[in-house]
């Protein structure tokens, strides 16, 4: 399902809250990482496809939640493993884990994954030499 009909296919938020899916798909960022944080203090996390968890991760990244950030990355990667966005989900999540969130461990272990896992990758390159600078 594309962007567009994801959003139209969106559930209704709760409280009469445009759907997370909605603002991603109009580009309402501010709106899109309130909407985040709201469902994540309702113990909620969104089911987004992965090119739109990669957009709110890097929303995320901007406003300050590193940590949020560096888990859509996650839940980017985990919806498609294999799929065309899988080595740049996990080189946001090293890149963010490693020069912003403070923990360099976590990112060098994403960054090792990305390149054992997809070594002929152009993003495995960039992280090799990070790690290498690590």
């Amino acid at each position: 399902m594309g962007t567009l009909e994801t959003a139209a296919a969106a559930e209704p938020a709760p409280g009469g809250e445009e759907p997370i899916e909605s603002l991603m798909a109009r580009g309402d960022m501010h709106g899109s990482m309130q909407a985040y944080l709201r469902m994540r203090a309702r113990g909620e996390q969104p089911d987004l496809d992965p090119e739109l968890e990669l957009r709110l991760a890097d929303v995320l990244e901007l406003g300050g939640h590193l940590d949020d950030a560096a888990f859509a990355c996650r839940r980017a990667f985990d919806k498609a493993p294999q799929g065309p966005l899988a080595a740049r989900a996990l080189f946001t999540a090293g890149r963010i884990l490693t020069e912003k969130a403070g923990k360099p461990e976590q990112g060098k272990a994403v960054f090792s994954y990305l390149v054992d896992n997809y070594p002929t990758d152009p993003l495995a390159k960039k992280a090799s030499l990070l790690l290498s600078r690590l």
